[in-house]
């Protein structure tokens, strides 16, 4: 990892690699492994073939050389090999900092000739494991997400395979594979590309080059997007489907180690409100192909019908609380808690040797810092669920990290605002000062969309995963000086402190008095005051989306106080009628341009 993080800290050796030389440090372990002669040569001879491809590629990565290319020590790389050659049973864990590159396949390949030179798989305590970025990622690739597999990994040109789904679909199986996210947004500018249903997925935060996706999501005919929550692609959508989250529908997750876990529903979704196959199932019976399932479990019982690896899997076998590891052959079979064991799927594993390639783009005079994105532990992927929690009160915004030496050299404090210039955009964030990055390169996390981060971000990505370059992109740093703003600027600025900050204080005095209730008119009170806060940060939102000055923007949002945090606890003193704070709440709502209408005894 390029920085010191918090494993990084309690590792007995830790890689401080330069951003994109995965490969090299890869290659470089490898020839150590080589010279000394750590190599497992029976399991090699009996399991591999393709060696000779590999030696040639890592013959030249000196440590020396490695060391010169990627920054780590050569003594650092000579025991780190020797350690993992010699440990009798060696695990590789990776998470995105592996795959978010330019070569991102060739640095996964890289990993697993070191597995395969040194015996390290098909073995307790070994094999090669990707850590998923968000949950059931694996699950949701097992059962044919990927544009260009059908479930479980089957190919799409496969005639047998389209045979049996003809005969247990009635429809002929796709023959081509389809376009993955990157393909996508060149097809919609394109105009080939002319509706897109995403679910679950806030691509207008999350996906890099911002500028170019929200344009590409402009360009679309029909945008659908379903979620939990109005997430910033959803604001670009013509339709919007509200969806249910996993504790509100039934359904299975997979995790890392291939295990099938049943997950059941807790509670109702809201009214109206129905499960992600429920929609998909209705929309296409609309479409002229009837989807008739009555549960998931006859999903999963079709999935077994189609695919070998999950032949024995159904939900009644998933009841066990260890659930089920695939392959799953047949029905009796108790899955596979080691794979790889005596074989590979395809008899003997090949050896791909591949070289070092620098990153999609390299530091500049005019750009010269390397900044790396990612997430951090307070929040979840984009931050669409935990901002909506009291997580917030322990992080509420996007930093920069920055080596004290570049901020001795640049002159800027912790807590400074600065600009992020890259060749595509430019942003603003406050700077942290720490040591967990190294001199020349920067990091933030991408939780925030006030934060804007990846849009610096270039389009660059693998050519065979179209995985995005999250972890390389050139930038260089600007002081912000207030100063900027201009009269208007002030003047514009004042508006909303009056129309939205304002509001703000008259939520809080309704959250102050809700400790004056007893805990049935708090519940009520509540349900009223979590809608006048929404609204109220929709219209926050908003406002500062129609800045024209991003200095501006950033200075509101240093200002807004969340409007989430929870009610205070209940105290002593008079109560505070009920009719009273719920007038309050209605002139608040009705402020921010909504109708209150009173029905019976029930306002709405």
């Amino acid at each position: 990892d390029p920085r010191k993080t918090e494993l990084a800290r309690l590792a007995n050796l830790h890689l401080p690699l330069k951003p994109g030389t995965n490969v090299a440090l890869l290659n470089g372990l490898g020839h150590v492994m080589m010279k000394e002669g750590l190599l497992d040569r029976p399991f090699i001879d009996a399991r591999t073939d393709g060696l000779d491809d590999w030696l040639k590629a890592v013959e030249p990565c000196t440590p020396e050389w490695t060391e010169h290319v990627t920054g780590v020590p050569a003594d650092l790389i000579r025991q780190a090999a020797r350690l993992y050659a010699t440990s009798g049973a060696s695990l590789c864990v990776h998470g995105l900092g592996m795959t978010e590159h330019r070569w991102g396949s060739h640095g996964v390949m890289a990993l697993v000739d070191l597995a395969l030179a040194t015996g390290n798989l098909g073995k307790p305590g070994t094999g090669i494991n990707p850590l998923r970025g968000q949950n059931n990622v694996q699950g949701a690739s097992d059962v044919g997400c990927l544009p260009t597999y059908f479930t479980g990994y089957q190919a799409l040109d496969d005639p047998a395979l389209g045979s049996l789904h003809q005969a247990v679909t009635g429809r002929p199986l796709p023959t081509k594979r389809g376009m993955k996210t990157p393909d996508m947004w060149d097809a919609a500018l394109a105009g080939r590309l002319k509706g897109l249903w995403i679910i679950g997925y806030d691509v207008a935060q999350t996906d890099p080059n911002l500028r170019k996706v929200r344009e590409a999501l402009r360009h679309i005919d029909f945008l659908v997007v379903q979620d939990l929550f109005m997430s910033e692609t959803a604001k670009l959508a013509h339709l919007v489907l509200p969806g249910a989250s996993f504790l509100e529908k039934d359904g299975t997750f997979t995790n890392l180690e291939r295990r099938i876990q049943r997950i059941r529903k807790a509670v109702d979704p809201p009214h109206g409100i129905q499960p992600d196959w429920q929609v998909v199932c209705e929309v296409s019976t609309r479409m002229g192909y009837p989807m008739s399932y009555r549960h998931p479990s006859e999903i999963m019982d079709e999935i077994a019908r189609l695919t070998p690896m999950f032949a024995g899997v159904s939900y009644d076998r998933l009841e066990s609380p260890d659930g089920l590891q695939w392959p799953v052959p047949e029905a009796g079979h108790g899955g596979t808690a080691l794979m790889h064991r005596d074989r590979f799927p395809k008899g003997k594993a090949h050896f791909v040797g591949v070289d070092y390639l620098p990153p999609g783009e390299s530091p500049t005079e005019e750009y010269p810092f390397t900044l790396i994105t990612g997430r951090i532990l307070q929040h979840y992927n984009c931050g669409a669920q935990t901002r909506r929690t009291d997580i917030l009160d322990v992080v509420d915004v996007d930093v920069l990290e920055m080596h004290p030496e570049d901020a001795a050299r640049m002159q800027v404090a912790g807590g400074d605002l600065i600009r992020l210039v890259s060749p595509r955009a430019t942003v603003l964030l406050p700077v942290m000062i720490s040591e967990r990055v190294q001199p020349g390169q920067l990091f933030t996390s991408f939780h925030f969309p006030a934060s804007d981060v990846n849009s610096l971000l270039s389009s660059s990505s693998d050519d065979q995963s179209r995985c995005p370059e999250y972890k390389v992109s050139i930038v260089r740093v600007e002081p912000v000086d207030w100063e900027e703003l201009d009269a208007d600027d002030e003047r514009e600025l004042e508006a909303v402190r009056v129309e939205v900050l304002g509001r703000k204080g008259a939520l809080a005095n309704v959250s102050k008095e809700m400790a004056k209730m007893t805990p049935e008119q708090r519940a009520a009170v509540g349900k009223l005051l979590n809608g006048a806060k929404q609204a109220l940060e929709a219209v926050f939102d908003a406002k500062k989306a129609a800045f024209d000055s991003a200095a501006l923007a950033a200075r509101l949002e240093s200002e807004w106080v969340d409007l989430t945090a929870p009610a205070p606890e209940p105290g002593r003193g008079a109560m505070h009628p009920l009719t009273q704070i719920q007038a309050e709440i209605e002139d608040l709502f009705v402020s921010l341009g909504f109708t209150v209408l009173e029905i019976g005894r029930a306002h709405v």
